[in-house]
């Protein structure tokens, strides 16, 4: 009797990326564009863990161990890191969508521009997940948070490519030059 080969796709996180998609395009939308103030808001507090809950189902989630910090506990954590300066690199080895990195972001200076802020951060933040669509939805939020601590004059982000080199897909296990590299 011939088997089927009814193989799992590899990666069912995928279904995450239309999600991540809307994250990118609200980065760099204007901050005039409808209701850009509440979108931001739920996208950095609890709407990316709750779209993951939706989207990815119990048993996908466990098969690749994706469940979010979530911004309550990411805002308690930090609060036991002391005050972080221009000099401290935060590291997450298991990034998700970046809960523990926007942490981190809230208590880091501002530059003069949201260029210039997100150019610090690039060096400062870093984190590695195995999903690509994590990847990029922690990058959006970082831009979201950077865009929103600026206020009305925080613009000009025209993409997220090319911000936060440290923040890629690898095996965060296997990292060791970032552990190194990290004060926090």
């Amino acid at each position: 009797m011939a088997q089927t080969d009814k193989k799992e796709p590899r990666n069912r996180i995928t279904a995450y990326g239309g999600y991540v998609a809307s994250l990118q395009r609200l980065a760099i939308e204007p901050r005039t564009a409808m209701k850009w103030q509440e979108r931001t808001h739920a996208a950095l507090n609890g709407e990316a863990s709750a779209e993951l809950r939706r989207l990815v189902s119990l048993k996908t989630r466990r098969r690749f161990g994706a469940f979010f910090t979530g911004s309550e506990l990411a805002a308690k954590f930090i609060t036991h890191c002391p005050k972080l300066g221009a000099s401290d690199v935060i590291h997450d080895a298991s990034l998700g969508v970046g809960d523990l990195l926007l942490a981190a972001a809230s208590r880091l200076p501002l530059r003069r521009s949201v260029n210039d802020t997100l150019r610090q951060w690039g060096q400062q933040l870093t984190g590695t997940d195995l999903h690509s669509e994590f990847v990029h939805g922690a990058k959006a939020r970082l831009v979201l948070l950077a865009r929103q601590r600026h206020g009305l004059k925080g613009s000009g982000v025209s993409s997220t490519a090319g911000l936060f080199p440290g923040i890629r897909v690898a095996d965060g296990l296997t990292q060791f030059a970032a552990y190194e590299r990290a004060t926090h």
